[in-house]
């Protein structure tokens, strides 16, 4: 399985665990916000950069190298909209999607739960 695959198994775990707690809905909200920009694809340029590192290093273990890109990924997006959530911008994440502010806060708890 792929980089997308392991992204959406892993989004589609935790948009599972976020429905059965008891949180504001615009949490709920922002972790749908979030889980919607990371499924939309793109080059995924790290990860692939990622698994040819390691694959060029001597590393033989194509599914845990996999899983680990899948994690530098999902560190990489935290960090863009924690960035932007520091920054106080109104529009988080690089393709500027907007999430308003008064959920910023929400999808940075988020992603330090991720």
């Amino acid at each position: 399985m792929g980089i997308d695959g392991k992204l959406k198994i892993f989004l589609d775990e935790k948009n599972a665990e976020v429905s059965n707690l008891e949180v504001p809905e615009e949490f709920i909200e922002a972790v749908q916000n979030i889980r919607e920009f990371i499924s939309r694809g793109g080059k995924r340029l790290r990860p692939i950069l990622f698994c040819c590192g390691y694959t060029l290093a001597g590393g033989a273990d194509k599914e845990d190298v996999r899983k680990a890109a899948v994690s530098m990924e999902l560190l990489h997006t935290g960090l863009l909209i924690h960035d932007d959530v520091m920054d106080r911008d109104d529009c988080a994440m690089a393709d500027r999607q907007c999430i308003p502010s008064t959920k910023r806060i929400m999808a940075l708890n988020f992603n330090e739960a991720i």
